[in-house]
């Protein structure tokens, strides 16, 4: 594995010339996100918790699983994709949006299960155990693009699989950019624009080292489909 800094200067290239696209992408998520803040935060009573205030916090959830999570997740996977060099006919946000769309039902199903199970897991372990199960599961939504077939559940288990003995550096890289984001409040938080998909790149760049490192030889393969494969070559072999 590399080092924080290696991987910082990974994705710094990765986004040459492209910062301000990228910021423009944040932005839009940034905003979806406020909407949702200010509903579960904008109907406050003087003393008490209202029905719309309740209401508001509902909305506020559902906004954030069915529409922020997936859209970050479309965000890693595109910048993962331009961290790779793969050719992008339409442009950086088109991209974004059409990844959102073509993967929508997966990234919705996977954010609600992950969710479950880190609400399961914080209260009996003091919430340890939603850390851990939380950054077992980053490599999430690059395992669903990268396989459109493999149910959630699969994906789930093989990002846990690909993560064990690499959440602590994963841990590490994102904190290494604390000094980014205290110089982001000093900005009153614009500089989150570009804070954001510059961590987002770094991310990319550890999935693939770490994706490399898992399957070995070919970092293209899956475990669905190097299953697939084992067991074509044993029918062969019985044949």
């Amino acid at each position: 594995m590399k080092t924080c800094k290696e991987y910082r200067d990974q994705a710094w290239a990765a986004l040459d010339g492209r910062w301000n696209q990228m910021a423009v992408i944040s932005l839009i998520i940034f905003a979806i996100a406020g909407i949702g803040s200010y509903m579960s935060g904008g109907f406050k009573p003087a003393t008490t918790f209202s029905t719309m205030q309740m209401m508001g916090s509902g909305l506020s959830l559902v906004l954030s699983i069915l529409v922020v999570a997936p859209l970050q997740w479309a965000m890693l996977v595109m910048l993962y994709q331009m961290f790779k060099n793969e050719e992008m006919e339409e442009g950086y946000l088109s991209r974004t949006f059409n990844l959102f769309k073509g993967n929508y039902s997966n990234f919705v199903v996977a954010s609600v299960l992950i969710s479950i199970v880190i609400v399961l897991l914080a209260i009996p372990t003091l919430c340890i155990g939603a850390f851990i199960f939380a950054y077992a599961y980053q490599m999430v939504p690059f395992i669903l693009k990268e396989n459109p077939d493999m149910r959630v559940v699969d994906a789930m288990r093989e990002s846990r699989m690909m993560m064990r003995g690499h959440k602590w550096h994963l841990f590490l890289l994102e904190l290494s950019f604390i000094g980014w984001a205290l110089l982001c409040v000093l900005t009153l938080c614009i500089g989150f624009l570009w804070l954001v998909p510059y961590q987002y790149a770094a991310t990319a760049a550890f999935y693939d080292d770490v994706k490399a490192e898992y399957y070995g030889v070919d970092a293209s393969e899956s475990v669905v489909n190097l299953e697939a494969k084992e067991a074509t070559d044993e029918e062969e072999k019985a044949e």
